[in-house]
């Protein structure tokens, strides 16, 4: 069999894909003997990171370093990912949201709305018209984990337009929050 080789996972509630993933039974069977103990990964951003995998009765999991590419791309269930293995322990990953589309995170946000101009915890994000008729917006665990409390029920956000937004928030198991609604 010759390199690259490809195969995808869905992310879904239920198998908790935010600690550790599960690679396809018939790709280990094929790769095993080529896979060392740590792999790395590169998305779209370029950013290679180095993942730790975990051997458990004949299956094999993207493990240690896995939580924080997860947290770090904004994985949501339901997303597509799609791994290329190259060889040598190393996969390009490609991310496509709920409806198809490939998520790359572009901005083109004018300078003068950049959330890097603020002393406040801030994250970016840019709508479009895929994305649940503008209803709902997914953050980053990261940013929940770090800047926002337990319990919060609630947040006020401000746009580039200036307009205010009252937001519920929706907890996951963790309790921490991962989706914000508008309304």
């Amino acid at each position: 069999m010759e390199v690259p080789y490809r195969f995808f996972r869905i992310i879904t509630p239920l198998q908790n894909h935010n600690s550790r993933l599960m690679l396809p039974g018939s790709f280990v069977n094929d790769w095993r003997h080529q896979l060392d103990d740590t792999i790395q990964i590169t998305a779209y951003d370029g950013i290679i990171v180095t993942i730790q995998l975990e051997r458990d009765n004949g299956r094999i999991y993207f493990a240690d370093g896995w939580e924080q590419f997860f947290d770090h791309h904004n994985l949501q269930d339901a997303h597509v990912l799609v791994f290329e293995y190259n060889g040598n322990s190393i996969f390009n990953m490609t991310i496509f949201d709920h409806y198809g589309l490939e998520i790359t995170y572009d901005s083109d946000v004018p300078e003068e709305h950049n959330v890097s101009h603020t002393n406040n915890p801030a994250f970016e994000i840019t709508l479009t018209p895929h994305q649940n008729s503008h209803r709902e917006i997914c953050i980053s665990g990261q940013f929940s984990r770090y800047h926002l409390p337990r319990g919060l029920r609630s947040v006020q956000i401000h746009d580039s337009l200036h307009h205010d937004w009252e937001l519920a928030t929706n907890l996951r198991p963790n309790s921490l929050i991962r989706r914000m609604t508008i309304g």
